[in-house]
């Protein structure tokens, strides 16, 4: 088969990949939508992502870029995105903005899965099987449940993948190439990176520290003016979001970043950062083993710089304390470039250990087993046999929310530990229990045990800081998700001044907690229930 033929087919399968994977992600989208109690079909992101669209709905809608009106508080941590959002906000409803935030997601996953392949191309590009091995890393992206979860679902996860990988690209590109313009475009995706989410920085810092390098070893005034203008660059948009947020919010950091790492002890964050970790590497074990070969197998210099995005990833979760939740979030953007590694050293271990026919079959059946072990702890996902995560509690959310805007008025309030599904589709005015965009919990110290015990987890991020007494006795919300959070549960309290009210739908009933007597919820559309034991 000649060269070009061997091309031909392989687009072909680059084309067949892209169409299974658009028809694999249009029945997750279904599957993740739901018929609500009130007969109409409603799409939902996860509850992270929710936050962010009632930010963007607010701000295409002429309220500003707040989670309530009149109050700027930083409660998201993904300003790009949410920009991307309040463009969709504007153009649709809000069950249409949702939808189109995940269909958005399918491009955000296939463009991570080409810009893969394109750096496998950069690394294995003098390899006479480095079509077949950029179509692996091609189909690995795709395949690899995390990346499309996040994407899928709104967070912003998919579009630091995207930047990150292109700010990666194209500095490959400029150690080959010399052109200034490779090393700019790279600084400006990394750029866009930070605007996504602000820790993408650490890429950032990987890259230009191996601009740096190569400037200092070539001995090249050219390269040095080059890092020098890209550096310059980058810094704008750093510094272009810093003085935006402290004109626009007063501060130079999120609330969600008071809110998840302040007061929040080292030794809580190293250990839970180390039991989140351990429960990654259990799960990504092959691949993290196969890059980790990679690195003694593989000749070009560059696996080092692939393999520093994990290592700084992996570093900073343990130093933030890891995440509440698992499938890796922040860890998404650097897997692409372990994939590189791993399927070049399972390439290069078949090579060197088999001849003829055994190795294209050794070939072929260490990257089944790669591909195996993606697929493996999501199959249930995968396959659909299994509900996508977050379905059951968007469903319920969702319902609550309808029977909010049925049973209360516009000037009703709600306290809610669920920041995202319930605020967007109500347009109430709302207090965040968990401190999102509550800048009084966020400054709290967190509830933690007295002492921490080693390698087992401590507390969950952004979720330790809370205060009912607060949140529910003095801001008195109309409507209450529930009266009790990790240590505190005011039941008492709730049974004097809360009534228990059921609102039927065209498709079931749902029971809120309303406050008693209020002028501001309608109680004959529902009917009274009792507390209860």
């Amino acid at each position: 088969m000649n060269k070009f033929a061997k091309i031909n087919i392989s687009q072909w399968l680059f084309g067949l990949a892209v169409i299974i994977y658009i028809a694999w992600a249009g029945r997750f989208i279904f599957n993740s939508s739901f018929i609500a109690i009130d007969g109409h079909r409603y799409f939902s992101l996860v509850d992270d992502a929710m936050i962010s669209m009632r930010y963007a709905w607010n701000f295409s809608h002429g309220l500003g870029l707040v989670w309530n009106a009149g109050e700027r508080v930083e409660g998201y941590s993904n300003f790009l995105m949410t920009l991307v959002m309040a463009a969709i906000t504007w153009l649709f409803d809000k069950r249409s903005a949702v939808l189109a935030v995940q269909i958005l997601g399918i491009p955000t996953v296939i463009l991570s899965a080409f810009l893969a392949r394109e750096i496998s191309r950069e690394v294995f590009g003098g390899n006479p099987r480095s079509v077949t091995l950029s179509l692996a890393v091609f189909v690995f992206t795709l395949l690899y449940y995390p990346l499309s979860f996040w994407s899928l679902m709104g967070m912003e996860t998919g579009l630091v993948t995207v930047c990150t990988l292109a700010g990666a690209l194209w500095s490959l590109r400029w150690t080959r190439s010399r052109r200034a313009r490779d090393l700019f475009l790279s600084a400006a995706f990394l750029g866009l990176a930070f605007l996504t989410r602000n820790d993408a920085l650490l890429f950032a810092v990987i890259v230009f520290a191996s601009a740096a390098w190569t400037a200092w070893i070539e001995k090249d005034k050219a390269r040095a003016r080059d890092f020098l203008l890209a550096g310059i660059l980058y810094a704008a948009f750093v510094l272009g979001l810093l003085l935006f947020r402290w004109l626009y919010y007063g501060a130079l950091v999120p609330n969600t970043y008071t809110l998840k790492l302040g007061q929040i002890p080292l030794s809580v964050r190293v250990n839970d950062g180390m039991i989140y970790i351990a429960q990654f590497i259990k799960e990504t074990w092959l691949v993290l083993l196969a890059a980790l070969v990679g690195l003694f197998v593989l000749r070009d210099r560059r696996k080092w710089f692939l393999v520093a995005f994990a290592v700084a990833a992996i570093l900073y979760q343990i130093w933030t304390g890891g995440d509440a939740w698992g499938r890796w979030r922040f860890l998404v953007p650097a897997l692409p470039l372990l994939l590189v590694l791993a399927t070049g050293a399972a390439d290069t271990l078949a090579q060197k250990f088999s001849t003829g026919r055994p190795r294209a079959l050794a070939g072929a059946a260490s990257l089944g087993l790669l591909l195996t072990s993606l697929l493996v702890p999501y199959w249930g996902e995968v396959t659909f046999s299994r509900a996508i995560a977050d379905y059951a509690p968007n469903l319920h959310n969702v319902n609550v929310a309808i029977a909010i805007n049925s049973v209360t008025a516009p000037e009703a309030t709600i306290g809610v530990f669920y920041a995202g599904v319930i605020p967007y589709y109500t347009d109430r005015y709302a207090f965040d229990f968990l401190g999102k965009s509550d800048v009084h919990i966020a400054e709290l110290y967190p509830h933690l045990p007295p002492a921490v015990t080693w390698f087992q987890r401590t507390t969950l991020p952004g979720h330790n800081k809370y205060d009912l007494r607060y949140s529910i006795m003095e801001l008195q919300p109309t409507y209450i998700q529930r009266y009790y959070w990790g240590e505190q549960n005011i039941r008492g309290y709730a049974i004097q001044n809360y009534v228990r009210l059921e609102y039927s739908g065209a498709n079931g009933s749902v029971t809120l907690m309303l406050k008693k007597d209020s002028p501001n919820v309608y109680w004959d559309r529902g009917t009274l229930l009792p507390w209860g034991e």
